[in-house]
């Protein structure tokens, strides 16, 4: 049995809506796109927000250096050429301890962003440090799951849903080695060269949940 068609008044409503929804999605890639820095002045150090905030080490228990890809191979050598860009002494000692949030380490102690949008898609590339490639596909109507899925992607990383709530973009992460990262980005409503990042990790290594907050400035 055939279904009777959709009346013209009521599909038109819809199309404009998807048609609305996909521009802005567009919109918004533009305005992150670019190249932004860290204003250490408005940010939170890593360092400090998760001083005393790592469980103990069982004896015999290891530091979760060995993140390994969904595919199965070792994604060390990528999050490795990360920290060879680091500076060496003071900051280079501090960072050992920090590497116990696993695949978040540059999440945490990345100073240089470089945000690429396509023009006719919802794809963004992020580059931490020069080095360090990310590629997400935020779904612009919000924390859903279309039926491609292309909104979740995985990386060394780890497993993440983008997406979009109002201006603001949200990265969900699963950590290779157990746990949740959830990073919020959006663009300061009174200064638009402002990026103001906020980062939650919810980790096995963590006594509680740690949230660092962090402006970056555009320097481009």
């Amino acid at each position: 049995m055939l279904r009777p068609l959709v009346k013209r008044e009521k599909l038109l409503p819809r199309l404009l809506c998807l048609i609305i929804c996909y521009a802005s999605g567009l919109s918004a890639n533009t305005e992150f796109s670019g190249r932004w820095v860290l204003d250490e002045n408005q940010s939170e150090a890593a360092e400090d927000m998760l001083k005393k905030k790592f469980r103990r080490l069982k004896p015999g228990q290891t530091r979760p250096y060995g993140m390994r890809d969904p595919t199965g191979t070792t994604a060390e050598g990528a999050l490795e050429n990360y920290w060879r860009t680091l500076n060496e002494g003071r900051e280079r000692r501090a960072s050992k301890n920090l590497r116990r949030v696993g695949s978040a380490y540059p999440l945490v102690t990345f100073t240089k962003l470089h945000i690429e949008a396509q023009p006719t898609s919802q794809h963004l590339t992020f580059t931490y440090e020069d080095s360090l490639i990310r590629q997400v596909i935020p779904n612009q109507n919000g924390r859903i799951y279309t039926a491609k899925g292309d909104e979740l992607v995985a990386d060394s990383i780890g497993h993440t849903l983008s997406y979009w709530m109002g201006s603001a973009l949200f990265l969900e992460t699963d950590s290779p080695t157990g746990g949740k990262y959830i990073e919020e980005l959006k663009i300061s409503k009174t200064n638009k060269t402002i990026l103001h990042y906020r980062v939650k990790l919810n980790l096995p290594s963590l006594k509680e949940p740690v949230e660092i907050r962090r402006a970056f400035r555009r320097s481009n």
